[in-house]
């Protein structure tokens, strides 16, 4: 039998245990099991965005083309677990999706305007006169 100190020491682990990482539990109506949503982890995760319902990613809900748009980070997740968000955040879909609002943001980090500033101006003018071929061929 466990003496009041004791009892104490498990309830007070058990209250830090709430406000984890892994998503509160509901304790309200016998223990269902189910996961709430931790607030923290909009800090965490800045593009992660809850309202009040589900869960998703505010950079793949704008880039759909980019993302998998069939992704419940995109239709609403409601698996609270931190561990479903950390694997959003390694997927391609993910990364293509910030990479596409990076390049917005700053167009000189798009591929071509990157690789046109770093050529030497005689291979510029090459180009210039393939392309003017090109365009006249077509």
């Amino acid at each position: 039998m466990l003496s009041g100190s004791n009892t104490h020491s498990i309830n007070s682990f058990s209250s830090k245990r709430k406000g984890s990482d892994e998503g509160d539990t509901s304790q309200s109506g016998g223990s269902s099991g189910k996961r709430n949503f931790v607030r923290s982890w909009t800090k965490d995760f800045p593009w992660l965005e809850y309202d009040g319902e589900k869960m998703r990613c505010k950079p793949c809900c704008s880039r759909t083309t980019k993302s998998d748009s069939s992704s419940v980070f995109v239709t609403g997740s409601t698996n609270f677990k931190i561990e479903s968000i950390r694997s959003h955040e390694k997927s391609n879909g993910h990364n293509r999706a910030v990479a596409a609002i990076k390049v917005e943001e700053n167009p000189h980090l798009a591929p071509l305007p990157r690789v046109l500033s770093t050529m030497s101006q005689d291979v510029a003018q090459k180009l210039e006169r393939l392309f003017d071929i090109a365009y006249f061929v077509a």
